[in-house]
């Protein structure tokens, strides 16, 4: 949903069309997923679910640069493209912390395994699995916040430099959610 936001507001409408029933169906399956677990996703819906949301990266990206291109605004493009890898910081570390763990022990990073952070997290916090759950969705709910704050930027400078002229406003919003994305991923980690 929050990448649907900032393809919106990047004026990427086709983009947002099969965004919202992608975050419909994922939202639908975490009520069933969550722990005691009914139903997991698999290896299959996983690598469904990161094609999609990587097509949906490469279209949102395109189409607030095709917008910028047609606009002249600045602001649309750089932000979309900061917005997209902070929206999807949590995957993409535990994607990258898992792979680069596996293979420092000798171990394929294919192979499935009990050592993802919510596994971890959930032996640190020593409360189980939905203490983890509840820790991950806070994280993505960070996520979702900061993506919600990027998709208003995007907005304002596309409406500034298109009423105003105010082109070095629209970059100065543009370095805000450069600097506010680094200072996520810091806090992150």
């Amino acid at each position: 949903a929050g990448l649907a936001l900032i393809a919106s507001a990047a004026g990427g409408h086709d983009v947002v069309a099969w965004l919202l029933p992608l975050a419909g169906a994922l939202l639908g399956y975490l009520v069933f997923n969550f722990p005691p677990a009914r139903i997991f996703l698999g290896d299959a819906g996983s690598l469904m679910l990161g094609g999609a949301l990587a097509a949906a990266g490469w279209g949102l990206a395109s189409s607030a640069a095709g917008a910028a291109a047609a606009s002249e605004t600045p602001a649309a493009p750089g932000a979309a493209w900061i917005a997209l890898p902070l929206a999807m910081a949590y995957p993409i570390f535990d994607m990258t912390f898992v792979t680069i763990t596996r293979l420092k022990r000798g171990q394929s990073p294919w192979v499935g395994g009990k050592d993802h952070t919510t596994h971890r997290l959930a032996t640190r916090l020593g409360r189980g699995k939905r203490a983890a759950a509840l820790a991950v969705y806070g994280l993505s709910l960070l996520g979702a916040l900061y993506v919600v704050w990027a998709a208003w930027l995007i907005w304002l400078g596309r409406v500034l430099a298109r009423s105003c002229g105010m082109e070095e406003l629209a970059r100065w919003l543009a370095a805000m959610l450069v600097l506010g994305g680094l200072l996520n991923a810091a806090a992150a980690v």
